[in-house]
């Protein structure tokens, strides 16, 4: 099992329930579907404490 005192399992646990929270700010009764932005994603991967890379610009490939 999980050493609760695991810095890496707390930041899991952690990440867990801010999306819990977040998908559970969305729905309501009857709701049946839950959006998470792009925003979301990247506040529940820091909490996890995985990193996230730098935005790079879109490239354009170009067919010939």
């Amino acid at each position: 099992m999980f050493d609760v005192n695991d810095t890496q399992t707390i930041r899991a646990k952690a990440a867990l329930d801010l999306l819990r929270l977040k998908a559970g700010r969305q729905m309501c009764e009857g709701k049946t579907t839950c959006i998470l932005d792009e925003n979301d994603i990247q506040e529940i991967l820091f909490v996890a404490g995985i990193p996230l890379e730098e935005k790079k610009e879109k490239e354009l490939e170009v067919i010939r």
